[in-house]
């Protein structure tokens, strides 16, 4: 489903990202896990079209997207959160929903006028979608309060609800566990795990090793910009590269 060939990203001659190759398969959940510093972040940034790969290939529904601008990544279906939301926060927590789905027929000005009518149905069905992700949130009491006072739980929620809007066929989350407390870690995991039961396929990119071991069919573990090693759970959880890539052990990323 998502592909990438031989990755990689260079910034003023340091190396983020070297050479980078691994698939997702469709409607599974993968983690990508690493110390600070390993390229997780840039190597979404690049699938996600916010940066221009230095090199390599970026391939999603066999079709190639190397070069697509975030928009356009947006359209086929690839979402991603990051891992301080960024809501709209002066909107409350329906509007920021209700906001999302793309090319709205409202979105053209004359169409307010030659097509009142379907304008208003289109409004209509997407305030009931977003009506209903709020309630499989369990955010519906907080529809009218302003996503700028929301808690750090709640604007995680609210990140995946944004997700869900756009009918993602992809979603790249970053740190959904970050900033959260036990409770509501609970009620993401439970949502994400709710998501992924209707077809929609998780990249992940968390450093709370419960989590990931819990959600995660698949785990790929960066190094140094590379991945230094990927299998199950199980696998990767007794591997003693792990404890050397997170302590800063030095080991070589190629000898998986």
């Amino acid at each position: 489903m998502l592909t990438v060939e031989n990755l990689a990203k260079e910034f003023d001659g340091l190396t983020a990202v070297n050479d980078l190759n691994f698939t997702v398969e469709p409607n599974t959940i993968s983690g990508l896990i690493g110390p600070n510093g390993a390229g997780k972040t840039t190597t979404f940034n690049m699938i996600a079209g916010h940066l221009k790969p230095s090199s390599g290939k970026i391939y999603f529904d066999g079709k190639e997207i190397t070069n697509l601008r975030p928009h356009q990544t947006f359209q086929l279906g690839i979402v991603r959160t990051f891992q301080i939301p960024r809501p709209f926060s002066g909107m409350t927590v329906l509007e920021n929903l209700t906001m999302v789905p793309r090319n709205q027929i409202g979105e053209k000005i004359w169409n307010n006028w030659l097509r009142n009518n379907a304008v208003a149905r289109e409004e209509q069905q997407i305030r009931e979608k977003a009506n209903g992700l709020l309630e499989f949130l369990n955010l519906s009491d907080l529809q009218n309060d302003y996503s700028g006072n929301l808690s750090g739980g709640q604007l995680k929620l609210l990140e995946l609800g944004r997700a869900l809007m756009s009918d993602p066929k992809v979603i790249l989350l970053d740190e959904p566990a970050a900033g959260v407390n036990p409770t509501l870690l609970e009620e993401i995991i439970d949502r994400i795990r709710d998501i992924h039961s209707q077809g929609v396929t998780f990249l992940i990119i968390e450093h709370n090793m419960e989590l990931v071991m819990r959600l995660c069919s698949s785990i790929l573990v960066m190094a140094e910009g590379d991945i230094l090693m990927r299998g199950a759970p199980e696998e990767i959880r007794s591997d003693p590269r792990l404890i050397d890539a997170f302590l800063g052990g030095g080991t070589s990323l190629k000898n998986d």
